[in-house]
């Protein structure tokens, strides 16, 4: 199924009736229904995320110049990028919601799932509970306004006129519960990834592409938050102590995109490698009897089976090569240097 195929799903999933939805574990969100409708419209659906993107750059920057936080008519980058954040956290949020119904797809082979199960994985996989979504937006805008309130010279809010007020304060809280809900959402996806991988029925070392099914959602993952929070460390103040926080901060941030990437495939891991042991237990186990046959064919002579003896020595000899060089970890190659790529070149360009 096509990218666009699996949008459409997704989209039809979301705004199935209620008598279709009987069978769903819960009701899907408001961020559901945005990404859903957003899909529905004519034309693809990146087309209308980059246009919301230099929409919401020129709203950023009249904010800007009618609040007098940026001289009239500059183009402010940091300011571009607080635009950027709020259609790049939607577009995050579908995009990776895609990749998990990719994925199940993918691992499919390896459950032996029936369709009622599978629409179930898919449901939980790639649809955000409505009451969690509602109570983290509520609670991210009542933070925001009483953050406002309380501590105007912190928040950098003295001044405002109420209209100001609220354009920014519906602007600050949109982006804060997005990312909130982005965060909330690959937590359940990662945690489900595990669960997914404890109910493989097979492990086959030797057609491994179903057993990497999922690592490209936790790498994506991990990168799209990379990619959400490196541009803001290019706007940090060139001081000393911004320069230590944002270190620390970075470091951070890297260590908690390789768990997201690593901590979900660990269990996969582990049962590859303990498959590898069987696999290697079995063909040294044939090993040792055909070696000892070898023997008994020279000490008995006459040597007819000593022909076939050492072809089958030599088979097993190539099997227990080829199972050695079987790798352990549940990614392809291109999966993990595009991960490590990803996280390593914002922080370079930092540096640099």
């Amino acid at each position: 199924m096509s990218t666009a195929e699996s949008a459409v799903e997704m989209a039809r999933t979301v705004e199935e009736t209620p008598a279709e939805t009987s069978g769903r574990p819960y009701a899907p969100s408001w961020v559901n229904h945005l990404t859903a409708w957003i899909e529905r419209l004519p034309g693809p659906a990146w087309a209308f995320y980059l246009v919301a993107m230099g929409v919401a750059v020129l709203v950023q920057w009249s904010f800007g110049w009618w609040t007098g936080l940026i001289p009239q008519g500059e183009v402010s980058p940091a300011y571009a990028y607080y635009g950027i954040a709020l259609p790049a956290t939607v577009w995050l949020i579908a995009h990776l919601d895609r990749v998990a119904a990719d994925a199940l797809r993918g691992f499919r082979p390896l459950l032996g799932a029936s369709p009622d199960e599978m629409r179930r994985w898919q449901h939980e996989l790639t649809v955000i509970p409505a009451r969690p979504a509602a109570i983290i937006t509520i609670a991210v805008y009542l933070f925001t306004f009483a953050y406002y309130v309380g501590d105007p010279v912190a928040s950098d809010t003295v001044g405002y006129t109420v209209p100001m007020l609220l354009i920014r304060g519906f602007w600050e809280g949109a982006v804060g519960a997005l990312i909130t809900i982005l965060v909330y959402h690959s937590i359940r996806q990662l945690r489900l990834v595990s669960r997914l991988h404890e109910g493989a029925r097979d492990v086959p070392l030797f057609e491994p592409a179903p057993l990497y099914a999922f690592s490209t959602l936790t790498a994506r993952t991990a990168i799209g938050l990379v990619l959400l929070q490196a541009p803001g460390f290019l706007f940090v103040p060139d001081n000393e102590s911004a320069f230590v926080v944002t270190l620390v901060w970075m470091t951070v941030l890297t260590a908690i995109s390789a768990a997201i990437f690593l901590l979900p495939l660990r269990g996969m891991q582990q049962r590859i490698a303990s498959e590898k042991e069987r696999l290697e237990a079995e063909v040294g186990r044939r090993l040792v009897t055909t070696i000892a046959d070898v023997h008994a064919a020279v000490d008995g002579r006459p040597r007819e089976d000593a022909d076939a003896l050492n072809k089958t020595l030599a088979t097993l000899i190539t099997e227990r090569d080829l199972v050695a060089k079987l790798p352990t970890w549940p990614w392809s190659a291109g999966a993990f240097w595009g991960f490590a790529s990803a996280v390593i070149l914002p922080i370079g360009l930092w540096f640099v």
